[in-house]
């Protein structure tokens, strides 16, 4: 199972978002608690298609859903923005020129335990073996279990 990757968003955050809308969009996100979220989806959509960052476009290639919005502001349980939200939305919102990390860095420092830490690469085993590796593998259990059956018969 991979590791949840929701972060509930601290106001700062989701008031520059916020803001940003208010600039780019004729409605206003004062009008209601969820009024917004329609128009919000709609405008990161369009955001989306003509917007030529491929991420976004792999990632949301049917469009973000009105739940994904909800969820990211608050409105709806489980609470919190996945990874691939949160960066679709501080793109929106620095018209296309900062990340998730980028944006905490540039706009936030003071919430910079909030960036995405990167996983190292995973050392991949190899998926085939030949006979003469198994059977090597199998001489050195062999040898190790002997080794501790002996001990403990002693």
């Amino acid at each position: 199972m991979k590791d949840a990757t929701s972060i509930i968003l601290p106001d700062e955050i989701l008031d520059f978002i916020l803001h940003a809308y208010d600039t780019k969009e004729k409605c206003s996100s004062k009008l209601g608690c969820h009024s917004f979220v329609h128009n919000l989806t709609s405008d990161l959509n369009t955001f989306i298609k003509t917007d030529h960052i491929p991420s976004l476009k792999k990632k949301f290639f049917n469009g973000v859903s009105e739940c994904i919005i909800q969820r990211a502001f608050n409105f709806k349980k489980t609470y919190g923005a996945t990874q691939a939200t949160r960066n679709l939305l501080s793109l929106y919102a620095t018209n296309g020129k900062y990340d998730w990390n980028g944006m905490i860095k540039k706009y936030f420092p003071l919430l910079s335990k909030l960036r995405d830490k990167h996983k190292k690469n995973k050392i991949r085993h190899k998926k085939h073996h030949t006979i003469d590796e198994v059977y090597a593998y199998m001489q050195r259990l062999d040898r190790k279990l002997s080794k501790r059956y002996l001990w403990h018969l002693l």
